[in-house]
């Protein structure tokens, strides 16, 4: 199997010796995950996340294909709450890729240490949505032809994708997941299977299960859904709240937590219209969403929404 070189690397191969590894993190379905360090310009090291496959006839090859295909993917992708690639390569009979290392916490993380302590706070929780629908207003929108010209739908926005760095700042990771507009479950359903790349079944819109196509309804469902759980607590979806793949939705149950929980009307009206049924109830684009968080958190008369999120992380951080 040959990796396909980008344009932009065109005549450069990087190797994995270029990379200093300090610790490995995590292996899953053949592929090795690292914090490793990068040489850079008068002796700079700087920290990356470098991610390695070496296919086997056990995975079918399939995890270093799809390695390099967000890889590609995550090359041609340029926003700042997206967490991006730097490089990737073919070398020692393995693929691997080099992300950028963010200094931070999973969502899935910091929502379980922040309920274990009290509850999640409501400004930090807008503070997040409106940077999420950012990333979302970003992608559905980017035209990628021929393969995506009307843009393209995340399939993965739960708590496990989503990473708060030490600033405040959520970044959305996962980006295997990233597929053109009407996209059938089916068609990422491989994956979706894994806990650590799938999709959360809670956070699946009904339509897809139904069979239709992916819009950025899809995402405003699955963005409204983990909004829905910070804000409400570990019970606000059944299952073992310690896995997203693992959780699954009650909609009666979902109202009668909403109408229980002691929120702003405003919100529990946008919660209810962004977890819609019909994706023709929800909110009509990712920015219309965006708008009317940003009135919420202007509402709250209190603009510290980044700053309670950084709190809470560095809390955590320093806890470990």
């Amino acid at each position: 199997m040959t990796a396909e070189v980008p344009a932009s690397l065109t005549g450069y191969w990087p190797a994995l010796n270029d990379y200093e590894i300090v610790r490995q993190l995590a292996a899953h379905r053949g592929v090795s995950s690292y914090l490793a360090l990068r040489p850079s310009g008068l002796g700079v090291e700087r920290q990356v996340l470098l991610k390695v496959c070496q296919a086997t006839l056990q995975f079918g090859f399939s995890s270093a294909k799809e390695l390099s295909d967000e890889s590609r993917l995550g090359l041609r992708l340029d926003h700042p709450g997206l967490l991006s690639v730097i490089d990737y390569g073919r070398d020692e009979g393995c693929t691997f890729q080099v992300r950028e290392w963010v200094d931070g916490i999973s969502l899935r993380r910091l929502l379980e240490q922040t309920w274990a302590k009290g509850q999640f706070p409501i400004i930090a929780a807008l503070q997040l949505g409106e940077q999420l629908c950012s990333v979302l207003c970003y992608l559905h929108q980017l035209s990628v032809p021929p393969w995506a010209p009307a843009g393209l739908i995340h399939h993965g926005v739960v708590p496990s994708n989503v990473i708060v760095s030490a600033q405040g700042e959520a970044r959305l990771g996962n980006l295997f997941q990233v597929q053109p507009r009407g996209t059938q479950l089916t068609s990422y359903q491989g994956a979706s299977e894994d806990p650590e790349f799938g999709t959360a079944r809670a956070f699946i819109a009904p339509e897809l299960q139904a069979g239709a196509g992916s819009e950025p309804a899809t995402d405003i469902f699955a963005l409204g859904t983990l909004l829905y759980e910070a804000v409400v607590g570990p019970e606000a979806l059944s299952g073992d709240v310690s896995s997203d793949w693992q959780r699954q939705r009650d909609d009666r149950e979902v109202l009668r937590r909403l109408e229980a929980a002691p929120l702003p009307p405003r919100l529990t009206e946008l919660l209810i219209r962004s977890m819609a049924s019909s994706p023709n109830e929800r909110f009509n684009s990712a920015e219309e969403m965006r708008l009317e968080l940003i009135a919420l958190l202007d509402e709250q008369q209190d603009q510290a929404g980044v700053g309670e999120l950084r709190r809470l992380v560095q809390l955590q951080l320093q806890a470990e």
